[in-house]
């Protein structure tokens, strides 16, 4: 190896190695930051998967929340109307309670005058007719009155024993049975009168008792609807509040969906541009090294042109015909071109004439 030769391959080594350093700087440079961006990666999808299990290990418990408050608004309307309609069922059978006694009465006078005006037939009437002395208390005690006051009357008029003109079996009996029979006709008449009145007392009393029931009946039919417009209205609001939910989850899982894509994304770009960018780097390094090694190369040989210039022109200018001197020591083209000064052909033979190394051989 020539000298020159030597000196070439020492300087691009030297750069040729430090460019291989510096690649494998950028190399290492780059696994590690690939390394940190995979762990991010990895991070990135941990996080949002422990976020996307939160939510879903939070559903289930915020629907039976959920459901729990509209059952209990259930259970407290259900049981709101329900004391409400008991109150009102309450006040109505104790009204009707204590005006019942008067509806019985009034039902069984009512039942009796039916009797006496043949409603129930021929054989009840006869029975109430046969029976309503009985059922008339006051009746054997005023007949027993009548008759002392007969008695009493007759007695004044000496009459009552008997006699040529008296009428203990004549008049006075007479008298006696004219005045049952007048009694009797006055107090059926009497009788029959306060059956009637009873029994429309009864009536009345009846009438209160339908009237209590259909108060009582439209209040609770009432609150009932209002029981159910309420129970509807709940279950509309549980509807709609589980929507809601349904809505909400499903928005924060599409919104970590969308983040989580997004954030991977941003990673492999990353990726991609750390590639990217290492590669540029490296085919700079290799480009910039390649270009100071031709820049190398060419530097001295461009001096020694210049050096062997500088000494021919001397030679050729303070010697005159020294320079063929000169040229003799080398090859028949280095003469040719000393003596012509075309260097064009210098480098063509690597020994001259006299057996001296030419510039030829310098430059292998």
């Amino acid at each position: 190896m020539s000298l020159l030769k030597s000196l070439f391959s020492s300087g691009t080594g030297s750069i040729f190695k430090t460019n291989r350093e510096a690649n494998e700087l950028l190399q290492k440079g780059r696994s590690e930051a690939e390394g940190y961006l995979g762990q991010a990666r990895n991070d990135i999808a941990s996080g949002y998967g422990k976020a996307q299990s939160i939510y879903d290990t939070a559903a289930p418990g915020l629907r039976s929340d959920l459901l729990a408050g509209f059952n209990g608004a259930d259970n407290a309307i259900n049981s709101g109307y329900g004391a409400a309609t008991s109150a009102i069922a309450a006040g109505r059978d104790d009204a009707n309670a204590r005006i019942d006694p008067f509806v019985q009465s009034g039902r069984g006078a009512q039942g009796l005058y039916d009797q006496a005006l043949g409603v129930n037939g021929a054989g009840a009437a006869t029975d109430f007719y046969q029976n309503y002395a009985a059922n008339d208390p006051f009746r054997a005690f005023r007949d027993d009155q009548a008759s002392r006051e007969l008695e009493r009357r007759y007695n004044a008029q000496g009459s009552f024993q008997g006699g040529a003109g008296g009428g203990g079996s004549g008049r006075f009996a007479t008298a006696a049975a004219r005045g049952s029979l007048e009694r009797g006709t006055q107090d059926l008449q009497t009788y029959m009168d306060r059956l009637e009145r009873a029994g429309a007392r009864g009536g009345q009393y009846a009438g209160q008792q339908g009237a209590n029931s259909m108060s009582a009946g439209s209040s609770i039919a009432g609150l009932q609807a209002q029981q159910g417009t309420a129970l509807a209205n709940n279950a509309t609001n549980q509807g709609s509040a589980l929507s809601q939910l349904g809505m909400n989850l499903a928005d924060r899982s599409a919104g970590l969906a969308t983040g989580r894509g997004t954030a991977l994304a941003s990673n492999s770009s990353q990726l991609a541009d750390l590639a990217y960018g290492n590669t540029q780097q490296i085919a700079s390094n290799n480009i910039n090294a390649e270009n100071a090694a031709v820049q190398a190369r060419a530097r001295p040989g461009q001096n020694l042109i210049g050096l062997g210039g500088l000494a021919i022109g001397g030679l050729t200018g303070g010697m005159g015909g020294a320079a063929k001197g000169i040229g003799s020591l080398f090859n028949p083209g280095v003469a040719g071109a000393l003596n012509t000064g075309n260097f064009g052909n210098i480098g063509q033979s690597s020994v001259g004439a006299g057996g001296l190394p030419t510039l030829g051989s310098l430059w292998r």
